[in-house]
Formats: C-alpha cells, sequence, structure tokens
C-alpha cells in the first residue's frame, strides 16, 4: 500500500523510506512476490514504476533481479520508449549483479541493436558496463573482460558519435583496464562531444596516471 501511495503522488520521498524498505526487502526476499504485481497497477504511473524498479535494484538478491528482468520484458508495448529505457538503466545500479542479470542486459542489448531500436540499445550498453564492473568486483573477471571486449567491438564499429559516445559512457562503466587505450584515444578524437564523454568515462577509474594522460 506504501508503494502505491508513495508511487502515484508527487514530491520527495519521505527522508530514509527508501533505505527502510530495502532492509526490509533484503531481510524478507519473499516480498518481492507482492511488491512486484504493483508494478502496473493502473493509478502508479510511471514514477511509482522508477520506484518499484529502484528498491528491488537497491535490495539486490537474485529474487529482486529476476523480478526486475521479468518487469522490463513486460514492460514492452505497455509502458513509453523513454520510460523503458530508464527501466532498463535501473540495472546499472545493482551493486552486486547476478550472472543472470548479465545475460538478460546482453541479450536484450543484441536483440535491440538487431531491431535498430538506438536508445533502448544504448540503455543496455550503459547497464552492461556497469554490470561487467560487479562483476569483477565479484571475481567473474573473464566473464567481465567478455562484456567488455564485446562494447570494445561495438565502439570501434559505431557509425555515429552519438552511437559511439553512449559506448563510451558503458565502457566507462565498466572501468576495467582493458578499456582504457580506448577510451585514452578517444580523448583524442576531432569531435567535441565524443572527446567529453571520453572524460566522463574516466570518472570510475582510481588511476591518476590515466587521468594525468588525458
Amino acid at each position: 500500500r506504501t508503494v502505491l501511495a508513495l508511487g502515484s503522488k508527487p514530491g520527495k520521498l519521505p527522508e530514509g523510506w527508501l533505505i527502510q524498505a530495502t532492509a526490509l526487502l533484503r531481510v524478507r526476499p519473499a516480498l518481492v512476490d507482492e511488491i512486484a504485481p504493483l508494478f502496473f497497477a493502473p493509478q502508479i504511473g510511471a514514477r511509482g514504476r522508477a520506484l518499484v524498479m529502484d528498491l528491488l535494484a537497491s535490495a539486490g538478491h537474485r529474487s529482486a533481479q529476476r523480478a526486475m528482468q521479468k518487469l522490463v520484458e513486460e514492460s514492452e508495448g505497455r509502458v513509453d520508449a523513454r520510460e523503458r529505457v530508464r527501466l532498463v538503466q535501473r540495472f546499472s545500479l545493482l551493486a552486486e549483479p547476478e550472472v543472470e542479470s548479465a545475460t538478460f542486459i546482453a541479450n536484450l542489448l543484441a536483440r535491440t541493436r538487431a531491431e535498430k531500436n538506438e536508445h533502448l540499445s544504448y540503455a543496455c550498453a550503459y547497464s552492461l558496463g556497469a554490470i561487467a564492473r560487479g562483476l569483477a568486483r565479484r571475481g567473474q573477471r573473464t566473464l567481465a573482460s567478455g562484456y567488455v571486449a564485446e562494447l570494445m567491438r561495438d565502439y570501434q564499429a559505431s557509425k555515429s558519435n552519438d552511437e559511439a559516445s553512449a559506448l563510451l559512457g558503458a565502457l566507462g562503466n565498466a572501468a576495467r583496464p582493458e578499456a582504457l587505450e580506448t577510451i585514452l584515444k578517444a580523448a583524442k578524437h576531432p569531435d567535441r562531444l565524443r572527446r567529453l564523454n571520453a572524460a566522463r568515462a574516466l570518472r570510475l577509474y582510481a588511476n591518476a596516471e590515466a587521468r594525468g594522460r588525458l
């Protein structure tokens, strides 16, 4: 009921509400089965759907991540294109992404690219980069490097500055050492927007030398 109430009206969330709700969902994962169905409640709107995804992403356990995947799948044709982009971007908030979430986003990226759905494919790439960083933190470095290699190939094959800039953002989210040279090279590109996005992509690199070379 609280999610319905907060999601159906404008304004800030009550102070500390998300932290408390996240803590409750972490200790009682079964609550996912009660929260997820609220996603398509007629009175909840885009704000409420974003709130549900934020809550699930903050909880972050396997049940929550599976619910996120299911809701993104079911949102196709039921929310507008801009909102769906924002929903997919919520996967970038996962602190400890599951391999299953990585596979889901990678498959969605491949599908949206084939469908030439540019904005959604950019959102998938953005999230996949962040997921790769999370996988590496969890010891899944080989898998993370595989996704980063895929993003680098996509960057090299990009046909527009918009696409290249989106993929630079994805590589920056990954913050993997194998992507550093690609980002630094982009920092010298003739296009100003690409140079700017390359600089932004370095924000998660702790290597002072890398920033100095920029």
